[in-house]
């Protein structure tokens, strides 16, 4: 339930106690923490282990030397598909863009899919004093443009994120703006009927070049 800080030496300088770290980011000039916490639970059933899923989500912002500055806990993202009653089930991304004026966290769903959520890509600024209302970027319909947030990449230098949902690239503009999303298919494909790839992860290289692992 910890996240530790360490010397370049990999010496033990500090740890900062959250309940149930899943994701961090820390700013390259401020030593600021951003960290996305909540509880994950796992089940098994017929022998069977499934992936665990969130229960509950919070965005932090810890100072360098880890005391709490801001909180926000987040709406879960599930909607209620099955009988009364029944525990959220969610998966989030989160990338935290430190080139702007003002830090952007960027929170993606990747479950349930766009069709099924509440929302799927929120941006949150942070003004410095707590975090402002998260604002849902994702135009509608959700689904036409990304079917969910599998992988963030950000393009700091042309302030393009790109965001994978597993076969094609959305791609935003730092304040939130979608632009042309981007499709990969396999070589040869001129006539249009080649198989579309699934992408795997995703890295922004010089020049705005996109390397894609993909299968």
């Amino acid at each position: 339930g910890d996240v530790a800080v360490y010397t370049p030496g990999a010496g033990l300088l500090r740890t900062i106690s959250v309940k149930h770290p899943q994701q961090v980011a820390v700013h390259p000039k401020t030593g600021q923490m951003y960290i996305l916490a909540g509880l994950e639970e796992g089940r098994s059933k017929y022998g069977y282990d499934y992936p665990p899923v969130m229960r509950e989500a919070r965005l932090h912002r810890f100072s360098p030397d880890g005391k709490p500055e801001s909180e926000m806990a987040l709406e879960p993202p599930f909607i209620k598909q099955r009988k009364e009653g029944s525990k959220p089930e969610f998966r989030l991304r989160m990338a935290v863009d430190f080139t702007g004026r003002k830090p952007v966290a960027w929170v993606g769903v990747a479950s349930p899919s766009a069709e099924f959520s509440k929302f799927t890509l929120l941006r949150i600024e942070d003004d410095g004093k707590e975090f402002d209302k998260p604002e849902e970027v994702c135009p509608k319909p959700r689904s036409a443009f990304i079917g969910g947030v599998s992988h963030f990449s950000l393009d700091r230098e042309r302030d393009i994120l790109y965001v994978s949902d597993g076969s094609q690239l959305a791609r935003l503009t730092g304040e939130g703006k979608f632009l042309t999303p981007l499709k990969f298919r396999t070589s040869g494909d001129s006539a249009g009927d080649g198989k579309r790839y699934n992408i795997c992860e995703v890295a922004i290289g010089p020049q705005g070049m996109i390397y894609v692992l993909a299968f």
